[in-house]
């Protein structure tokens, strides 16, 4: 069995392959269907396409019908194709089919359900560049068509050997509390049409949760109850969604969009915002730069509408040096420097040679980065924290605490912006934890956290967590108590977030107290007696797994005492119900011990759902043991 999402985008796409089925889901086997060659940090494409006029209005399209040049089907004549998307290979086709009537582009198609006075999405036209009206289901089959057979196709570039019926498919869209359910009526007319009855719509948010956490790791920490609000900046829009985890009875967790949080609103800026806008700012201010100082009385856009009719290879090249300039960390210099391509300004010495007086030494151009901060950036910047406001302040107002805040999309790379967000975000909740994908790339957190998802619903739909159940800390301290209790937190706070797991110091403050006590703790020695966080790598689990231990006085050591904490324990970051059973686990060698091990089996007894603990001596014989009853199939 195969798992296949696809993130379809207000600006970019792309899709996502995974083979989990049997084993274990590990991230390091995806497979990302648009990754351009050479660049592991992109993940999408621009959904931006051109297709042939025939196709579009052909009275009833097949796959067979489409012949795709794209990053899977690179190699593909260009003269026997009929749709033409990714920025590399429309780039090669543009000298071709601009001026061809027979191609259209069509851009972004997905913002037209996101238009609030459209009462009938399923008579959705979408407008292409040239002003060519055509049918929005009839374009977006086509384009699930187009991704369907790439994603078969790398597939079989991988040597995998697929059935259609053996691939479950995924598409996500925005949250429920955004979307309305006429949009998501007819994305599911559109996608059941294209791949059968083995589709499900993903929650965007809900996928940005789970793919945020499994960024560098393998398994997800849930909680009941917990609060995390989705902050998911695109390049149309940015969806910003409260989300609440509920732990189901047969071990399941589920979120739910918490979609009150602002009082008679939906979870969304009021006015559709994104890293699109910014760029037409930029646009706006750079062509108003280049005429500052000079005679002209009307506006002065036409500087790069006029070279971008005239040649969209140059506005092309154009972008990709904004881009780079935009997600630079030196756009919060003083003096921002911008070099447009030797197309523009090739483009300016014929059709305003006046601004070119305003290139310096290196062929650059210079901005004031004040002034370019406050007209490009901070007209979209206001408008996303206004909305990350209110969602905080009614959060605060319920009494509702608010554990995190994830990051998605690819304007969270703006380091501005995301300044700002954690800036307001303290005001109201000072503990807050901010989750982000790896920095400085677009890993496409909601393409993998719904993968996850899909590789997991049948078993378990979201992975349960890693639970807390052996704890070893030593630790010496010439020192006063207050001084070695501070000490110790300080370590234990580190021991646990090496393993991603983010504890509040008041939190941790209430541990010490509750937990490691005066018995606990030898202020005599300055010694801490086995405390330090060891987890279960993956859960539901499948196989046995050890952890060596080791005696804190090495020479002089006879007995081990482990406590094995069930999920009913405060500090583990899970409660689970059918897990009742906590103990401890002590024994005495009989001589001093230099290493040993303690062995979670969790198939011990799995008819009777029956599990082990048990220390391993350094010859392997196995000594202490203590059961675990009425595991749950889904993993403790």
């Amino acid at each position: 069995m195969a798992y296949i999402t696809i993130d379809f985008g207000s600006s970019n796409s792309g899709a996502l392959l995974n083979t989990a089925s049997g084993k274990e889901y590990n991230p390091a086997d995806l497979i990302y269907i648009h990754r351009d060659d050479g660049d592991g940090g992109i993940t999408k494409q621009p959904t931006v396409f051109w297709i042939k006029r025939s196709l579009l209005e052909k009275s009833s399209v097949s796959e067979k019908d489409i012949k795709v040049y794209s990053t899977v089907f690179y190699d593909e004549d260009i003269n026997c194709v009929n749709f033409i998307w990714c920025k590399k290979q429309i780039k090669k086709a543009l000298p071709r089919i601009v001026e061809n009537r027979e191609w259209v582009c069509i851009q972004y198609p997905k913002m037209e359900l996101y238009k609030v006075d459209n009462y009938s999405p399923a008579d959705t036209l979408i407008k292409a560049i040239d002003g060519s009206q055509f049918l929005f289901q009839t374009v977006l089959k086509i384009f699930f068509m187009v991704i369907k057979k790439e994603c078969l196709h790398r597939a079989s570039k991988a040597s995998l050997s697929l059935d259609v019926n053996d691939i479950n498919w995924g598409i996500t869209v925005p949250g429920l509390a955004i979307w309305n359910q006429k949009a998501v009526g007819v994305m599911k007319k559109v996608v059941n049409s294209v791949f059968g009855e083995k589709i499900t719509l993903w929650s965007e948010p809900e996928c940005a949760i789970i793919g945020v956490n499994l960024s560098g790791r393998s398994e997800i920490d849930f909680v009941e109850n917990r609060y995390s609000l989705v902050v998911d900046l695109g390049g149309g829009t940015a969806d910003i969604c409260v989300m609440q985890e509920n732990l189901n009875s047969d071990g399941t967790t589920t979120f739910d969009e918490v979609k009150s949080t602002i009082e008679g609103k939906d979870s969304t800026t009021s006015e559709r915002v994104g890293g699109n806008d910014i760029d037409r700012n930029f646009k706006a201010f750079f062509c108003r730069y280049l005429v500052k100082g000079e005679m002209v009385e009307d506006t002065p856009l036409w500087l790069y509408q006029d070279f971008l009719k005239e040649n969209q290879i140059g506005a092309m090249d154009f972008d990709e040096k904004w881009q780079n300039l935009h997600f630079k960390g030196d756009i919060e210099e003083d003096i921002i420097y911008f070099e447009p391509g030797r197309a523009y300004k090739d483009w300016l010495k014929i059709h305003f040679p006046k601004a070119l007086k305003k290139l310096d030494e290196y062929g650059m151009f210079s901005f004031d980065g004040a002034e370019l901060r406050e007209f490009v950036f901070e007209p979209v910047f206001d408008k996303i924290i206004n909305t990350i406001e209110e969602n905080l302040s009614v959060l605060k107002h319920k009494q509702i605490t608010l554990d995190a805040i994830y990051f998605a999309g690819g304007l969270s790379l703006n380091k501005l912006l995301i300044k700002r967000i954690k800036s307001v975000s303290i005001k109201y909740f000072p503990y807050v934890k901010f989750l982000e994908t790896s920095e400085g790339s677009v890993v496409g957190a909601v393409q993998r956290g719904g993968n996850h998802i899909a590789a997991n619903k049948e078993t378990l739909v979201r992975r349960m967590a890693r639970k807390t159940f052996y704890v070893e800390f030593a630790q010496e301290f010439n020192g006063d108590m207050s001084a070695l209790r501070s000490s110790l937190k300080a370590q234990l706070l580190n021991e646990y977030r090496k393993r991603g797991i983010w504890i509040r110091d008041s939190d941790m403050d209430e541990k010490l107290e509750e937990q490691w006590d005066n018995k606990s703790i030898d202020y005599v020695k300055g010694m801490v007696l086995y405390f330090s966080p060891f987890c279960l790598r993956f859960a539901p689990v499948t196989q046995k797994q050890s952890f060596e231990i080791v005696p804190f006085n090495l020479g002089n050591q006879t007995k081990v005492n482990v406590k094995i904490y069930s999920s009913e324990k405060d500090f583990v970051f899970f409660k689970n119900d059918i897990v009742k059973y906590e103990g401890e686990i002590e024994y005495d060698f009989g001589y001093n011990w230099e290493c040993a091990e303690l062995v979670f089996d969790p198939c011990s007894n799995a008819v009777e759902g029956v599990a082990l603990f048990y220390i391993v001596d350094g010859k392997g014989n196995k000594l202490k043991e203590i059961e675990i009853n009425n595991v749950s199939k889904r993993g403790i």
